[in-house]
């Protein structure tokens, strides 16, 4: 006997037999017709941007149904669960069968877009027979995906300091070519804005708008929208504010009301806290008035008796619980001397009277 090992996956004919040695005559000869059949197209990526329309999903072998001794099967995986098709015209449904020039074999998946079907899809080919090398013989695609189209990243608002810098950044997952226009009301933004590149791991872009230093003018609505049709939108809105917080300066012993205030403001503030030079929270004293609608603000105030100089700060926080922001106050406390402090003198006399001032600012008026 002699056999024969083939690394060429090429479609060949083959034939074997006996020589005599002496005569160089072939005796007997035999055929073999070796056909390598392997998957001609798999799976690949497929989107989808709204819930409830239907996607297919390809397969497709060499194999071909005038090759005797051999059988088919096909079955489709989603993960590593095979999907089961369902009664009649249901979804998902199989349809497999060979081309009409028997020269290939397809089988088409389709499944219903929703977000439970998102996921890695893979068909798998079955062959078996008396002529199939080794029985059985499978052939497993690689994994096409099926992924719904998303625009995400904004939150539903941003409340910011006046002059401080904010950036807004959103992720759009789709195809290669997809892009992103930022928009603020109706009208197209371009200053400040960014991209990464497109990552093929993710299939997704992001984007970024940046506002070095925020202003009154940047108030507004603001979306990101993807620029395949149909359009996908993503939106926020910016509420920029100001705090102040008045300083007040006391003498020794007597009370004093900070006022600290936010303005500019389109909402109630979640909170408001005080704190001290040695960032103690400080709640004894301290007020949070009502939020102004009309007037667009929200005053806080702290009542306290302080013997020596201290400062505090005042810390805004909004719906989301952030912290946003802090002004700082510094009270200054002085003692005033009156000398002497009673004298009796007679008409007609001088007498001197001397007051002090003491404080460490060095800027006392009298």
């Amino acid at each position: 006997s002699s056999s024969l090992t083939v690394s060429d996956s090429t479609d060949a004919v083959y034939k074997c037999g006996l020589s005599d040695v002496s005569t160089g005559n072939e005796m007997s000869p035999k055929q073999v017709d070796l056909k390598f059949i392997g998957l001609t197209k798999q799976p690949d990526l497929k989107y989808f941007d709204k819930n409830g329309d239907t996607v297919s999903i390809t397969c497709q072998s060499n194999y071909y149904s005038g090759v005797t001794g051999v059988t088919v099967a096909i079955a489709w995986y989603k993960e590593n669960t095979q999907v089961t098709a369902g009664a009649g015209d249901a979804l998902p449904k199989i349809t497999s069968a060979a081309a009409a020039d028997s020269s290939t074999y397809d089988s088409v998946l389709e499944v219903q877009m929703s977000d439970d079907n998102v996921g890695d899809y893979k068909c798998e080919y079955t062959l078996s027979g008396d002529n199939v090398v080794p029985p059985p013989n499978k052939l497993t695609s690689s994994a096409g995906k099926l992924i719904k189209e998303t625009i995400t990243g904004l939150d539903d608002s941003k409340y910011v300091l006046s002059g401080t810098g904010l950036t807004l950044q959103c992720t759009v997952v789709g195809p290669s070519n997809v892009d992103i226009t930022w928009k603020k009301g109706s009208d197209k933004v371009t200053e400040g804005v960014t991209k990464d590149a497109y990552s093929d791991s993710t299939n997704s872009l992001i984007g970024k708008l940046t506002i070095t230093a925020t202003a009154d003018s940047d108030d507004g609505s603001y979306s990101c929208e993807s620029t395949r049709d149909p359009v996908i939108i993503d939106s926020t809105s910016i509420d920029v504010y100001e705090t102040a917080v008045v300083n007040a300066e006391v003498k020794s012993g007597t009370e004093a009301i900070i006022t600290c205030e936010v303005s500019k403001l389109n909402a109630k503030l979640s909170s408001f806290t005080w704190k001290d030079n040695s960032d103690t929270i400080v709640t004894e004293g301290a007020n949070l008035a009502e939020y102004d609608a009309d007037n667009k603000k929200q005053v806080v105030t702290l009542t306290n008796t302080p013997t020596a100089d201290s400062s505090f700060k005042c810390q805004a926080k909004f719906a989301n619980d952030e912290m946003t922001s802090e002004s700082s106050v510094t009270l200054n406390v002085f003692t005033i001397a009156q000398t002497p402090a009673k004298n009796i003198i007679a008409v007609g006399e001088t007498e001197t009277l001397t007051c002090t001032v003491s404080d460490n600012t060095g800027t006392v008026a009298y």
